[in-house]
């Protein structure tokens, strides 16, 4: 099977400015975060399951009058509760 070929990549310009990008700097700040590309925040996403949802809880300011006491229930996708 043939790899597969990017069919579009949005300039520096369009990346420096997008959402992606502003939450990465965020991250940076907050939680001293830094990652080389997209697939490096991806896997820290991935390894860092309740830290990354409870950034984006922070991030977003989902509710800045309450913090969360936990992230995750202990279940399995589609069972777990989040919040």
């Amino acid at each position: 099977m043939d790899s597969a070929k990017i069919m579009w990549t949005p300039d520096k310009s369009l990346q420096e400015r997008s959402n992606l990008q502003h939450y990465h700097q965020w991250l940076k700040q907050h939680y001293d975060l830094s990652f080389e590309d997209y697939e490096g925040m991806w896997k820290w996403s991935c390894d860092h399951i309740e830290d990354f949802w409870y950034s984006l809880w922070q991030y977003f300011a989902v509710d800045e009058s309450y913090k969360p006491k936990r992230i995750l229930s202990q279940g399995m996708m589609p069972d777990v509760q989040w919040f």
